[in-house]
């Protein structure tokens, strides 16, 4: 729901010194505009980076083998980061887009009713406790690989009427506030949130 916000990149992509890590890839009903896993995949070719995606559902996944091959993982995005192997370049752009969070207007319809019922398949319960907490660890685990100059993107979150920051990132920018980590780019309107490890002047 952030509009395209992977597309971002694009306007740092001069500091990017490193491997791209999306954590939740672009799902089958997604078109050739809005797909973040095929936008990567060209930018990565363009660029001669490495870039990973990373998905624990099936048909995600089996999307994200197509366009990528081997670097597609079904996994738990925190899983695949323990896995980070440190002979690898470190991460410069992470774009985490992963376990939904549930908008306070979609509560009750049938979307949610089926992302329930699939993460139920998987063995995990869907809830906005469980988004956030997913996307804290992930990003916890993303800045012990940080590379010089790390960018992370948080799609579907925003600061809410009681002025926090709410959605998926609810938890994990604060976090990274605390941490030193910097506000880039923000946006008045559309969910999106990033955070760099550097002051970036573009």
């Amino acid at each position: 729901m952030g509009a395209g916000a992977f597309r971002k990149i694009e306007e740092y992509i001069h500091l990017i010194k490193g491997d791209i890590v999306e954590i939740g890839s672009e799902q089958e009903r997604t078109t050739p505009i809005d797909g973040s896993t095929r936008y990567f995949a060209e930018i990565a070719k363009e660029n001669n980076f490495n870039f990973y995606s990373v998905d624990f559902e099936q048909k995600a996944y089996e999307r994200a083998k197509f366009l990528i091959g081997d670097n597609a993982f079904q996994m738990l995005g925190e899983d695949f980061l323990d896995r980070y192997e440190k002979s690898r370049d470190k991460i410069a752009f992470a774009y985490l887009d992963n376990f939904d969070f549930e908008y306070p207007q979609l509560i009750g319809s049938r979307l949610i009713y089926e992302q329930k019922k699939t993460y139920s398949g998987y063995g995990l319960e869907l809830s906005n406790e469980n988004s956030k907490m997913a996307h804290l660890i992930q990003t916890k685990k993303v800045v012990r690989h940080a590379a010089k100059t790390c960018i992370i993107v948080f799609d579907d979150t925003y600061i809410n009427k009681n002025g926090d920051y709410d959605g998926k990132g609810g938890t994990a920018v604060p976090y990274l506030i605390k941490s030193g980590w910097h506000i880039i780019d923000p946006h008045p309107v559309l969910p999106y949130v990033m955070c760099s490890n550097k002051e970036i002047d573009k």
